[in-house]
């Protein structure tokens, strides 16, 4: 007997090199279930804050204040009628300020992370890259320049926000290394 995954998953994974057209503007929760083909009763998550469809207005409030520039995902999880959820989820991550101790503790799992050896600033293909993709402040990191800069960083405490997504992500959006994940991190000055 085959068991189906109750969940089909939609992943928007938003910089600021690559804008989905959801936010090209503010966030608006019509616009967000329209494009999204979502149940109009979903739950949104909000950066681990969950919101009912009852209260709409909250939602809406709640998504006018951030910042398009600053949302690092938007996973839509949409559920089949016969599962015991029976709400489609919205879950949106954006960036915000993160106590000294969880950017520490952040960092000691993603500066391993970045172990490949570079000789000169070269854009040749390293096929066997293990390092995940950098972005900074919105900016993508050469892959030749990625341990300098989060180690420039980690030692200066600078950062504010680090959002890891682990695994594969679209290598036609983010270039090879992305087979490797991707790794985004805000200032303070920035965020």
């Amino acid at each position: 007997m085959m068991i189906q995954h109750p969940f089909f998953v939609f992943l928007f994974f938003l910089s600021t090199s690559w804008f989905h057209p959801l936010l090209a503007q503010k966030l608006d929760k019509e616009q967000l279930l329209r494009k999204t083909n979502a149940d109009p009763t979903a739950l949104f998550i909000i950066n681990g804050l969950p919101f009912d469809d009852s209260e709409s207005a909250v939602i809406q409030l709640k998504l006018d204040s951030i910042d398009p520039a600053k949302a690092v995902s938007i996973e839509v999880l949409k559920t089949e009628k016969s599962t015991i959820l029976r709400k489609d989820l919205i879950i949106i991550n954006y960036a915000v300020q993160l106590s000294l101790e969880r950017v520490q503790s952040l960092l000691s799992e993603i500066i391993p992370k970045f172990k490949d050896t570079y000789y000169g600033f070269s854009s040749h293909i390293y096929t066997d890259a293990q390092d995940p993709v950098l972005y900074i402040d919105g900016h993508k990191i050469h892959h030749t320049e990625t341990k300098k800069a989060i180690n420039t960083l980690s030692s200066s405490n600078q950062i504010a926000y680090i959002f890891e997504k682990k695994g594969e992500q679209s290598i036609e959006l983010y270039g090879q290394n992305a087979k490797n994940g991707v790794v985004l991190i805000w200032t303070k000055d920035k965020l």
